[in-house]
């Protein structure tokens, strides 16, 4: 495996000090965290949830955390911090921490669009300005986006918007023209699909209507926005495949995904077996396209206290890229983000 040194983590040499013929590994980066939602948090829970994503850049000799905001939609009765409040947060640790904005603010506008059967004119250009000011505050990405997100409980609601909805559509063409990626929630319907027993919360439909074929638009619509199917691996439908998978990464050459393991999804959905194995066919195709992946944990970061939930559901990248190839490894977990994101 390789070796797992950071160079901002006490102790781990700096290029300089291991000399010109090491080729040193310069640690995982993790694209897809977030913080609990900021509203009434004080200083002291504030600085236990900075804490907390230290203590997991120690652990697991993480080069870099990409922390944003999880999908807000209109009335929510605890609406995600703006990435704003995030930066904030953690600006003195700022080489450890970069963000993608969008999902707290954009992700709402697109939600009250499709909740309102419309688009205004208003709101299209407060959503063009929004847009135009993250890309300019300096994010990676726009995200996290939703395009199907089922409650998986009480405060979790569910959120849908076609991946081809015109808001998404101009989105992917400001992206394209900051070089920047949209990141995006989406369970996966190749047809329309009825939602199991698993998932009968009054939140959710009874069915999800087919959703791919949005996608693959979206994808088409502008060849230079990156698109980052995220949540690869964790699977509520039970159709998102390793076969639709390598047959969308055949199709679009701007699709990436970022993985997550979770044992919160259906196990035998999962992208790995009971005893954290990949399965063969996900273990194939990551290692043939390891270009196209990256490592997301999904992670929340909370303050001390929270429920125990919030400190086990964080499941380390290092398992999962020991099972590949080295090569692979290194991409997956370090150089396909370096890539996409211009690290």
């Amino acid at each position: 495996m390789l070796a797992a040194c950071c160079p901002f983590v006490a102790g781990c040499p700096t290029p300089s000090d291991t000399g010109p013929e090491v080729d040193p590994w310069y640690g995982t980066i993790d694209v897809h965290s977030h913080v609990k939602n900021l509203a009434g948090t004080g200083e002291e829970d504030n600085l236990e949830i900075v804490d907390a994503a230290l203590e997991a850049i120690d652990e697991e000799a993480l080069q870099l955390l990409i922390l944003l905001p999880p999908p807000g939609s209109p009335g929510m009765d605890d609406p995600p911090a703006p990435v704003e409040s995030l930066m904030e947060l953690v600006e003195e640790h700022g080489e450890l921490f970069r963000f993608l904005g969008g999902g707290a603010t954009l992700n709402t506008m697109i939600q009250r669009a499709v909740t309102e059967g419309d688009t205004s004119p208003e709101l299209r250009e407060a959503f063009e300005a929004r847009a135009h000011e993250l890309a300019e505050l300096g994010v990676l990405g726009f995200g996290e986006l939703a395009a199907v997100h089922l409650s998986l409980g009480d405060g979790h609601d569910f959120q849908a918007a076609p991946a081809d909805h015109e808001l998404f559509l101009a989105l992917a063409d400001i992206a394209a023209a900051y070089g920047l990626s949209l990141d995006i929630h989406m369970e996966a319907a190749p047809e329309d699909t009825e939602l199991s027993g698993l998932y009968s919360s009054v939140d959710n439909p009874e069915w999800l209507d087919e959703n791919i074929s949005g996608l693959e638009r979206l994808l088409a619509h502008n060849r230079d926005a990156r698109i980052i199917w995220t949540h690869a691996g964790w699977d509520n439908t039970g159709q998102r495949t390793a076969a639709l998978t390598e047959q969308l990464l055949e199709a679009h050459d701007n699709l990436y995904l970022s993985i997550k393991i979770a044992d919160d999804c259906p196990q035998a959905w999962s992208m790995v077996d009971g005893k954290g194995f990949l399965r063969d066919d996900w273990l194939r195709l990551i290692s043939d396209r390891p270009h196209r992946f990256m490592m997301g944990t999904d992670h929340f970061f909370v303050p001390a206290g929270w429920p125990e939930f919030f400190e086990a559901n964080r499941v380390p990248a290092d398992p999962l890229l020991e099972q590949l190839p080295e090569d692979a490894a290194e991409l997956v977990g370090h150089e396909t983000a370096v890539e996409l994101f211009g690290l």
